[in-house]
């Protein structure tokens, strides 16, 4: 009935303008106000929450945003400290590497160092101390000669790290060597193949100290370390405290110098260089092609009259002093050494011979003096025996070629990032990047 009326109504009024028209189509008209104000409402409440989910997104994207500008800020930090560290190994003009130089420890330049207000960096590095844990933090680099380098040490030298087992020590041994046998205990190309997720044995040196996780009997506890039980102590160190595979040794002198070559030389340059008198020259050079080590000068002596600053017999003492100046090799570069100014007790004590002994008194003499900047001192002052020192003196070095650096890069919120880098100043006058890992 009202459907009815509403559309007569509706016709009528179309033609009429009667008072029951007028008062009909007002209420048609405010019946059609009521529901725009109802679908207006309806679309501002709409839009408002549009608008507060839009605000949340935006707040979201600005934090992500400033999230990953800070990140981006914290990188170039982090990076700011490798810059320092490569600057001060440029600029290091001393002979030997030792403690007491400025890369080894130095917290005026490494301990949080700020760029701009907040912005910090710090090169930090955990010494070792004794019993095979942790130590203190230092404030500078990590000498990689101050490490045992896996892909040149032999069986008897990894035997002497800490902590480590007969299997881990085959199993380097095969993943660096080129053949198909595997050592006792070890493990070849086929035990790798058949891993859940197998991969290729390297069968050469390893490109990275992180290569030795993919070593069979290798574990994470066992390179990085593993945390203490007892409490108050220090966690067990790991590998990555002992080892490298980035150190080598230039045949050359500490200053950058050729080496004599007693083998190839001349009369003329065993006086000039080395001080030795003309008939004990001519003496070493008629002996060349039977010397097959330094020390099978020791002993020699010239048959004729000397100048007072020149010497007429080879020592052992003189050996220990000039070991650094002759060589008998052709090649460029040696097998890695150890640079017994800046190894741990641990790592000296792989070293051909050496008892606790002589390692406490190495320790101890390098403190005293400072450093050593020869090896003359370890048979002058009986450091070591005669016969130690014949066995570890091609194992040992004075000076270091290759440094790994860490920094730890922050701002002002707190974002933090770390750049772990090694570095070699061996080649070339401006020190080169040879590893760079990052992490949070």
């Amino acid at each position: 009935m009202i459907e009815t009326f509403e559309i007569f109504m509706s016709d009528g009024c179309d033609q009429l303008n009667s008072k029951e028209c007028r008062v009909w189509l007002g209420l048609r008209d405010r019946k059609r106000a009521g529901a725009v104000l109802v679908l207006v409402m309806w679309l501002v409440l709409i839009a408002g929450l549009m608008l507060v989910g839009l605000n949340r997104v935006v707040q979201v994207g600005s934090a992500r945003g400033q999230n990953e500008l800070d990140r981006v800020r914290a990188r170039w930090v982090a990076r700011a400290g490798i810059e320092q560290a490569i600057y001060v190994l440029a600029t290091d003009i001393t002979s030997a590497d030792m403690s007491s130089d400025f890369w080894y420890d130095d917290p005026m330049t490494f301990d949080r160092f700020e760029l701009a207000d907040g912005f910090v960096y710090s090169v930090a590095s955990v010494s070792r101390a004794s019993g095979g844990r942790a130590g203190e933090v230092r404030y500078g680099l990590d000498d990689e000669a101050s490490r045992v380098n896996v892909n040149s040490a032999s069986r008897e030298v990894l035997g002497q790290l800490p902590d480590i087992r007969e299997e881990q020590i085959a199993s380097m041994i095969d993943w660096r060597d080129t053949n198909e046998e595997s050592e006792p205990g070890g493990a070849e190309w086929r035990y790798y193949s058949q891993l859940p997720y197998p991969y290729e044995i390297r069968n050469g040196p390893m490109q990275t100290v992180r290569e030795m996780l993919l070593v069979k009997g290798i574990e994470p506890d066992d390179f990085f370390g593993a945390e203490s039980q007892e409490v108050g102590e220090n966690g067990r160190a790991g590998l990555l405290a002992d080892t490298t595979v980035y150190s080598y040794q230039l045949n050359q002198t500490m200053s950058g110098q050729e080496r004599v070559n007693v083998k190839q030389t001349n009369r003329t340059t065993l006086q000039t260089r080395l001080g030795m008198s003309a008939s004990l020259a001519e003496r070493v050079v008629e002996r060349a092609d039977e010397i097959q080590t330094l020390f099978d000068l020791e002993g020699e002596r010239g048959n004729g009259p000397a100048e007072e600053d020149e010497i007429s017999q080879i020592t052992l003492e003189w050996l220990a002093e000039n070991y650094d100046e002759i060589t008998v090799s052709e090649d460029e570069q040696l097998p890695a050494r150890i640079n017994i100014n800046t190894a741990s007790r641990e790592v000296l004590k792989t070293l051909p011979k050496m008892t606790d002994e002589d390692v406490d008194r190495l320790i101890s003499v390098r403190a005293q003096h400072g450093g050593l900047s020869t090896f003359g001192i370890l048979v002058k002052e009986n450091v070591v025996s005669n016969e130690v020192f014949r066995a570890i003196a091609e194992s040992i070095t004075l000076r270091s070629n290759v440094f790994r650096v860490v920094s730890y890069g922050s701002t002002p919120s707190g974002v933090g990032r770390v750049i772990e880098a090694v570095i070699d100043r061996g080649r070339g006058q401006i020190p080169r990047v040879m590893y760079w890992y990052e992490r949070e």
